[in-house]
């Protein structure tokens, strides 16, 4: 098949709604999960088990009119006192249920939101303190926090470098302040390279650079100035991630001019004109969306096949066990997913009665285990071993008929060379890496019928 062929294929996947797969099955599918079941599952948690903890920050300064996140804007610090004091019951709580939580060790923190640099200095004291006398840090490998640079300061930093803070990750999105303007976010550069200078100067030396494509007012050129200023600051990873135009689930997004949007051709124009510019800086690409810097931990999670998808992207987090905290947080249990009350005065309001603020999760059979085994095995590497699934699970290959069939399916998808199929092994080119979303959902058991959401729109478009 031509690349022209080729690109028409691409074009064409570019409609379909599909879950970004940090999950399996994807939070949409979740179903009413009560309290005494989150119980359970908790207690079913052994001191063999590995730990990682989410906690979710929701409350931002302002509010950016792009956000797909659960937040909503602080107008003083009263509300974020309040939720302070709900975490902090939440995880002495989630103690008291666990057995012995002080020999749980907990491997890495990560700080989500929201802005999590929205916390003043005394309360991420206070927050560190807790989880210090709650669980075990001291084979700690990883604190990593989502930063906003116009809530950020030295004071913060210095007090993120004392609890050892070794990861940030700056929210940019572009540099062009008409594109800010037209989003709502405008910060300076002056402001970007200032953060990313004090963060290096107290030894926060991994940052990650968050960066969208598809935004209103971006063009072609733009984004490319945009990539080039990025690599100039040399972010330990980049994550390039298409702009997810939702506005019947996100209402904010109303306030943004829809015809100021790119077009689907020149979103994928963008999103491979960057990624060329990360690629020729030296950063190797990983999954769909990140890249990271040769000596970066993510590089050799993926030569050695220990590459994970989680709630926060790409990761080489091998906890068996995430117990997110806050509102909307996620865990990920070893019986099942649990997500927390997303709204944050319902959450309290379950937390202050000493009760679990369990909404909705999803309790996993050996199907999904299978299933969801393909689907993260060909988000993180591009390839995946049927066979070889099957047998860990004790299974035939014949589970897969079904979806296989539904690969075929894709038009001109057999003709095109983007996917190879031989002996029970998929792999798909990783020069096109906005397919493999489309290659994974063909087996996913909780799609509608032919695997392509299309009409609900509870997803976003691949681009």
């Amino acid at each position: 098949m031509s690349p022209e062929a080729n690109q028409n294929v691409i074009l064409e996947k570019l409609e379909e709604r599909l879950p970004r797969y940090t999950s399996y099955p994807a939070a949409p599918h979740f179903a009413e999960v009560l309290p005494k079941t989150h119980r359970k599952w908790l207690k079913n948690i052994t001191s063999d088990n590995s730990l990682s903890l989410y906690i979710h920050i929701p409350y931002c300064q302002q509010l950016c009119w792009f956000c797909g996140c659960n937040t909503s804007v602080a107008n003083s610090y009263k509300p974020i006192n309040s939720f302070m004091s709900a975490l902090v019951q939440e995880i002495q709580l989630l103690s008291s249920i666990l057995d012995d939580s002080h020999q749980l060790k907990v491997r890495h923190i990560h700080f989500g939101g929201g802005s999590p640099t929205l916390l003043s200095s005394e309360d991420f004291d206070r927050l560190m303190g807790v989880l210090a006398f709650q669980f075990n840090l001291s084979d700690m490998e990883e604190i990593a926090i989502e930063m906003d640079p116009r809530t950020l300061s030295e004071e913060k930093i210095e007090t993120y470098a004392k609890h050892g803070v070794k990861r940030a990750s700056i929210g940019v999105q572009d540099f062009d302040e008409a594109v800010q303007k037209a989003i709502n976010r405008v910060q300076s550069e002056e402001m970007i390279f200032s953060a990313f200078e004090t963060l290096r100067k107290y030894g926060i030396n991994k940052i990650n650079m968050d960066l969208i494509f598809g935004l209103p007012q971006q063009t072609l050129e733009g984004v490319i100035k945009t990539a080039k200023k990025a690599v100039k600051l040399d972010p330990s990873r980049i994550s390039l991630f298409p702009y997810a135009h939702v506005p019947w689930m996100k209402k904010h997004q109303l306030l943004i001019n829809e015809e100021q949007i790119p077009k689907k051709e020149i979103r994928l124009k963008m999103a491979d004109a960057m990624r060329q510019v990360f690629l020729d800086a030296g950063y190797i690409a990983i999954g769909m969306d990140h890249f990271a810097k040769p000596d970066d931990s993510l590089i050799s999670a993926k030569k050695n096949k220990r590459l994970k998808r989680n709630f926060q992207g790409y990761s080489d987090d091998e906890a068996d066990v995430l117990i997110g905290l806050g509102p909307s947080a996620i865990s990920k249990l070893p019986d099942g997913y649990v997500q927390n009350q997303p709204n944050t005065k319902h959450y309290q309001e379950r937390i202050w009665q000493d009760e679990l603020a369990s909404y909705k999760g999803h309790g996993l059979s050996n199907e999904d285990k299978i299933f969801g085994a393909v689907i993260e095995e060909l988000m993180c590497h591009y390839s995946v071993d049927l066979e070889e699934i099957a047998k860990t699970h004790g299974k035939d290959t014949d589970i897969f008929s079904p979806s296989l069939e539904r690969l075929f399916a894709i038009e001109g998808i057999g003709q095109s060379g983007l996917i190879k199929i031989d002996n029970d092994k998929i792999s798909i080119s990783e020069e096109n890496p906005v397919l493999v979303r489309a290659v994974a959902s063909r087996f996913d058991q909780y799609l509608p019928e032919g695997n392509v959401e299309t009409e609900t729109k509870q997803y976003s478009k691949l681009a």
